[in-house]
């Protein structure tokens, strides 16, 4: 008889983001954590990040730019 064992795997902390907020409630495979940036700024880079099953982030880089300042990368 065969048994599906599933672990979670842990991506450790978002990065700091300077000027935002990443709302999360946990590091574990599946869950997403939501990047917002405070008055004045804006984010550069997706709103939203999986914590994937390869224990990584699936978007990173993400930045809080002035406003005025900021070129905008779209993502789908």
């Amino acid at each position: 008889m065969l048994y599906h064992t599933s672990s979670l795997i842990d991506c450790g902390l978002f990065h700091d983001l300077p000027h935002g907020d990443v709302d999360i409630t946990n590091t574990t495979n599946g869950l997403i954590a939501t990047l917002t940036c405070h008055f004045g700024y804006i984010l550069n880079g997706s709103n939203t990040t999986e914590c994937a099953s390869n224990g990584e982030w699936n978007h990173t880089g993400q930045n809080c730019v002035p406003v005025g300042k900021a070129k905008i990368h779209l993502s789908t």
